[in-house]
Order: C-alpha cells, then sequence, then structure tokens
C-alpha cells in the first residue's frame, strides 16, 4: 500500500460467509487509531484480492482490557444480516457471548435454520 509494507496479523476466510476476515491482535486497550488501521486492511482486501462474488471483508480487533483479552467487531453484525436476511445482534462479553437472530415466524425460523445446516 503506497510504497510501504503493512502485515495483518491474521487472515481467515470464512466459507459460509463467503469473505474474508482480518483480526489484529493488540496488546493495550482500544485506540482510535487501531480502527483506522484494520479499516485500511479491510479496504485494501475488499479492492485488491476480494472477488465480486464475495462479501466485504470483516474486522476483528483483540484488545487487552482490565488484564483481559476482548473483541472488538468491525461490520460483524452487517454481514450475518446479509448473510441471514434479518436482524442479528452480537452480544460479546468478556469470555464468551451470543449471537442473537431475529425471525418474524415459523417459516422464517425454518428458512434461517436451513442456512445454519
Amino acid at each position: 500500500m503506497a510504497g510501504e509494507d503493512y502485515y495483518i496479523d491474521l487472515l481467515f476466510y470464512n466459507i459460509k460467509l463467503k469473505c474474508y476476515v482480518v483480526i489484529e491482535l493488540k496488546i493495550t486497550e482500544l485506540k482510535k487509531e487501531h480502527i483506522g488501521q484494520i479499516q485500511t486492511y479491510m479496504n485494501y482486501i475488499d479492492k485488491n484480492i476480494k472477488t465480486i462474488e464475495e462479501n466485504k471483508t470483516v474486522g476483528i480487533i483483540i484488545v487487552k482490557k482490565n488484564d483481559k483479552y476482548i473483541p472488538i467487531y468491525r461490520d460483524i453484525e452487517d454481514k450475518f444480516q446479509g448473510f441471514f436476511g434479518t436482524k442479528v445482534k452480537l452480544d460479546a462479553g468478556e469470555r464468551k457471548g451470543k449471537i442473537i437472530i431475529q425471525y418474524n415466524s415459523n417459516d422464517d425460523l425454518e428458512r434461517i435454520l436451513g442456512l445454519i445446516k
């Protein structure tokens, strides 16, 4: 990028969501520049690596807070909402979390379960 070397900490590909996942590991609390950094990586991958059939890149920053490491998600709820076609809320805790998927009828629930299988 612009003649300088930058290195992504971890890069994965999610087959179900059809998107790249950038993970940045930080030993400090979240800083504004961390968000800018991961957004730069996400934009680069979307522009130069992903194909038109793939979804936009997801970013996760893992930061240290109170001597614990917690994930900060960039655009992940949007990705899940696009995949499931309904509202999705990500409730991340310090050690574990929940993904809440909204459905509007039994048929909608069956459709969502079919996507997961």
